[in-house]
């Protein structure tokens, strides 16, 4: 799409939703992505950024709420990125080389309610209060939970 093609285009049909949906009619099979052994389709974005997003909101993450991503070139960040957009939330990446007090800088700041960590960078937490964040819930990709209290859950599988 053009920028004169954007700027004609009703904002209501600028969302991610639509902008999804539109891809599905226009590309369908076509590829979109591929990471690692995971291939995406255009027809597959949609219903995935959906899914995740009900996932999302099923963790207490709604409109405006801040999601913080401490993860790799994987397929969760890209889910968990469409699936905030999808519901209007925003996503707060934090790069894997931060250690503990930026973390928690990073998770204060932003107010971000959920933070989806790779296992391997979950002892970085331990430095931080996470008490004093406004953090709701952590979702371990690649492992157990573990070290975190009561707010690490494994990351949820989507039903297909």
């Amino acid at each position: 799409m053009t920028t004169t093609e954007l700027a004609a285009t009703p904002l209501a049909e600028r969302t991610l939703p639509a902008m999804l949906e539109r891809a599905r009619r226009q590309h369908g099979e076509r590829p979109l992505l591929g990471i690692g052994a995971h291939r995406w389709a255009h027809r597959d974005a949609a219903d995935i950024a959906a899914r995740r997003a009900t996932a999302l909101q099923h963790a207490g993450v709604g409109r405006g709420d801040r999601v913080a991503l401490m993860l790799g070139n994987r397929i969760e960040m890209i889910e968990t990125f469409l699936a905030a957009g999808w519901i209007g939330a925003v996503t707060v990446p934090i790069n894997t080389a931060s250690m503990g007090p930026q973390i928690g800088y990073f998770l204060a700041d932003s107010g971000a309610r959920l933070l989806v960590i790779e296992s391997q960078w979950l002892e970085r937490l331990q430095q931080i209060d996470l008490a004093a964040t406004a953090l709701q819930a952590i979702w371990v990709v690649d492992g157990a939970p573990g070290g975190t209290d009561s707010l690490a859950l494994r990351w949820p599988a989507l039903r297909l």
